[in-house]
């Protein structure tokens, strides 16, 4: 994918003042509601959640302030973060439009993984290098936890494709990893190292085809790309998004 279609971001960690948001986003790209442990274990688990948000332009005619500016919205297109040619000013607001949600874990042998529960985009914003960025930043912030060993997730086995998916997705037992052809999400995730460890018959319990494959890399060989697949332009160090 060339880099000309993708969008400056700015990122954040999940903080208490932007988890609202987040809330509000995986409410509008993952058809069920997640529960308050979801969250509370991103909390727990720092900054391998990360989210990612790109500036919105507003056209204006009359004062506002940028304060008033800053809550959730979700832009209708990407072209909504250029201004508008005939605006008489504009005022740029951080709208978020991706995120990804992990958590660690420590299995029966002591090793201590890191679990990508989900990882959505805004559709309008897909193909735009958000979901890439933000699993490199992930993968990133886990190494620097030196007990992590392993990064894993659940991509279902044969979904139909039927729209431009979500790249992740997950809940409390229940675990929804692709709306795409397993084709496309594996080959998202061995771009990135993972591979095929796994096949559980069987694992969804409210999906259809309800098997699943396990993705999974060593952590310990990760080598992010060079600049992190950032842009120039790119905000590497906080975005403005308090829950309004």
């Amino acid at each position: 994918m060339g880099r000309e279609k993708w969008l400056n971001l700015s990122y954040d960690a999940l903080r208490d003042k932007n988890l609202n948001l987040f809330r509000k986003l995986n409410s509008v790209i993952f058809p069920v509601p997640y529960a308050d442990k979801f969250y509370q274990d991103c909390m727990a688990a720092g900054k391998v959640t990360q989210l990612g948000a790109c500036v919105l332009v507003r056209a204006c005619t009359h004062t506002l302030s940028i304060r008033g500016l800053s809550h959730f919205s979700l832009p209708l297109h990407p072209g909504a973060c250029q201004p508008p040619r005939d605006a008489a000013y504009a005022l740029p607001t951080d709208v978020l439009v991706g995120g990804i949600a992990c958590r660690f874990e420590k299995n029966a042998a002591g090793v201590v993984r890191l679990y990508i529960m989900t990882l959505g985009v805004l559709a309008p914003y897909r193909g735009r290098g958000v979901g890439r960025r933000l699993l490199v930043r992930a993968l990133t912030e886990a190494q620097r936890e030196a007990s992590v060993e392993e990064v894993y997730l659940h991509v279902q086995v044969c979904a139909l494709k039927t729209h431009t998916p979500p790249l992740a997705h997950a809940e409390e037992n229940f675990t929804f990893a692709s709306q795409t052809s397993n084709t496309d999400a594996v080959a998202f995730y061995k771009h990135f190292g993972f591979e095929v460890v796994e096949t559980v018959a069987g694992y969804y319990k409210r999906l259809d085809p309800p098997d699943a494959y396990i993705l999974s890399r060593n952590l310990k060989t990760w080598q992010p790309p060079e600049g992190g697949l950032s842009l120039p332009g790119d905000d590497e160090t906080n975005i403005t998004l308090d829950a309004a």
